[in-house]
């Protein structure tokens, strides 16, 4: 299929008619992987009842939850709609039929791409063709494909210094950091893709704790109290985890890379052989460019998509 469409940016179908229908009615069907799975229908035309319309990416975003433990899978959904304008609610009278099949990722558009945005050929889903990776570690890259699956996550080697998928050349800068443990997140791309970025330099960690108290009645049955007991009680006890990490040195076309991560719903992080769930707390960030800063170099903070305390139930 050589029609992907992100799912977090807006999907409309709709119709102008030469004349007005007072009762006027549409209809649109939703399948996912060929299933009908939900059925649209609303009374009335606007623009003086000539027009209507459905927008469905919001929809079609909340079938789609991309999940990671470590393993790169295309994770898409396979989408056809109908939409259907009719004369009355009897439909009487087939006015319009309009018919659209793609598959969507849980990525997004820019305001300056335009309404119904889609990508129409096989390319990177990745927005660098430079990628800073540590010494002796293998990765992967992403590439819409137009073929199946929609995603491919395409393999380097542990010594690779490039790579060329299609006509794309990759360039892997390998980096050697003796001093620091790096760290690897991997995050949900504007593309709807799995990208992974390293984190070389020092990492900071701190706990924030929050708590609820109460005066305790610590009176004996005789009077008195004792020194050992508490008066004000603490409950309600939460804590979360945070920390900073710094990138290595890089180029600019990594200013995107950031930009995408900060707006990524979905990070892991890989450490202590646990693929574990983030956040990114950082919510502004001044680009650097080379003409300006001379060395592109970024400190972001995060914080763990869990509480301290397990409180699972």
């Amino acid at each position: 299929m050589s029609n992907f469409r992100p799912l977090k940016s807006p999907i409309t179908i709709g119709n102008v008619n030469a004349s007005s229908y007072t009762d006027g009615y549409t209809v649109a069907n939703i399948f996912i992987g060929g299933v009908l799975t939900l059925q649209l229908d609303r009374k009335g035309f606007e623009n003086g009842d000539t027009s209507s319309y459905f927008e469905f990416a919001e929809i079609l975003n909340s079938y789609l939850d991309i999940t990671f433990d470590g393993t790169y899978t295309s994770q898409t959904l396979n989408i056809t709609l109908e939409f259907y304008q009719y004369d009355d609610p009897d439909l009487t009278t087939q006015l319009n039929f309009q018919t659209e099949t793609f598959l969507g990722l849980s990525g997004y558009s820019y305001f300056q791409q335009g309404d119904n945005f889609k990508y129409t050929a096989t390319q990177p889903a990745i927005s660098t063709t430079t990628l800073y990776i540590p010494d002796g570690v293998a990765g992967y890259i992403p590439f819409l494909d137009t073929g199946a699956p929609a995603i491919t996550y395409n393999a380097f080697s542990t010594t690779a210094t490039a790579i060329t998928i299609g006509s794309t050349e990759f360039t892997i800068k390998r980096i050697c950091e003796p001093k620091y443990q790096n760290y690897k997140l991997t995050f949900l791309n504007k593309y709807g893709a799995l990208q992974d970025l390293y984190f070389y330099l020092l990492r900071r960690d701190s706990t924030a704790v929050k708590t609820e108290t109460y005066k305790s009645h610590i009176t004996t049955p005789i009077g008195g109290y004792s020194i050992n007991t508490h008066s004000k009680q603490t409950f309600e006890v939460k804590a979360n985890d945070k920390f900073v990490l710094n990138t290595c040195y890089l180029d600019e076309t990594y200013n995107d890379v950031i930009t995408e991560l900060m707006l990524s719903e979905k990070i892991w992080i890989t450490e202590n052989a646990q693929v574990l769930p983030i956040r990114i707390t950082t919510s502004s960030l001044e680009k650097k460019t080379t003409v300006n800063d001379k060395l592109i170099q970024y400190t972001l903070e995060f914080e763990y998509a869990f509480d301290k305390i397990n409180n699972i139930r």
